[in-house]
């Protein structure tokens, strides 16, 4: 008697469904040069974040410091983005 090969006794592994998932998961591998590329904006937005923070405790003027401010917010934002892209999170919208 022959044994049966294991592919005939277990499920595919790509099932109906699975197809998707999988073609979501490869789009969302990033290469080791483009990891290293957000990794080197990652730091280089919280340098910028730092840098602006003490900036604006140093400023006395209101209209620099509401520039700084949304020169701040923008950064943030950005660092949130590149760390959701590092993390394979989706962007919101």
């Amino acid at each position: 008697m022959r044994a049966l090969p294991i592919s005939g006794i277990l499920p595919s592994v790509h099932a109906k469904g699975f197809e998707k998932e999988d073609r979501t998961l490869n789009k969302n591998r990033l290469s080791s040069a483009e990891i290293h590329r957000l990794k080197r904006r990652e730091a280089d937005l919280l340098q910028r974040i730092k840098k602006l923070k003490q900036r604006m405790n140093e400023t006395k003027e209101l209209d620099t410091i509401a520039f700084k401010s949304k020169l701040y917010r923008e950064a943030q934002a950005e660092l949130s983005r590149v760390q959701d892209k590092l993390a394979g999170r989706e962007p919101e919208e």
